[in-house]
């Protein structure tokens, strides 16, 4: 009664998902770019998210997304980059249902940073750092 949270087990269903991106902050994209296709094996598809003051360049590895991300300007990933230089910014979990997994989330003390929003390939959200021993994490329903 009064308990609208969400039983261990819809919480875990809500968030059984996939491994479905690791995000780099880079300074140079382009460099990034080539260096990561040669490891990799895989093109880059290059991007600007002007409304985001991101590039951003994706390798496809086979349902595992490599996301390369560059500030155009002073932004997040700027401040970002200055703070701790290049390297992990975020892993991404595909979810089915992004309100479900907020909530279960949520439940199970993983507060989102923000409301959900909307890209240009998935909505998204993203989890609160300090609650995910310090890696943020983003929750993403393709559209």
């Amino acid at each position: 009664m009064g308990n609208d949270a969400p039983s261990p087990r819809a919480a875990h269903d809500a968030l059984r998902t996939r491994l479905s991106q690791i995000a780099l902050a880079v300074r140079d994209l382009d460099a990034a770019a080539v260096r990561w296709s040669a490891l990799l094996g895989a093109p880059a598809a290059i991007e600007d998210i002007s409304d985001e003051g991101v590039r951003v360049a994706r390798l496809d590895l086979g349902g595992l997304e490599l996301e390369l991300i560059a500030p155009t300007g002073a932004n997040s990933i700027a401040r970002f980059l200055e703070k701790r230089g290049e390297g992990l910014h975020h892993i991404g979990l595909a979810v089915p249902n992004l309100e479900a997994a907020i909530a279960a989330a949520a439940a199970s003390g993983f507060p989102c940073v923000r409301g959900p929003a909307l890209g240009r390939h998935y909505r998204y959200t993203f989890l609160e750092p300090k609650s995910a021993n310090g890696v943020l994490v983003e929750l993403m329903e393709r559209r």
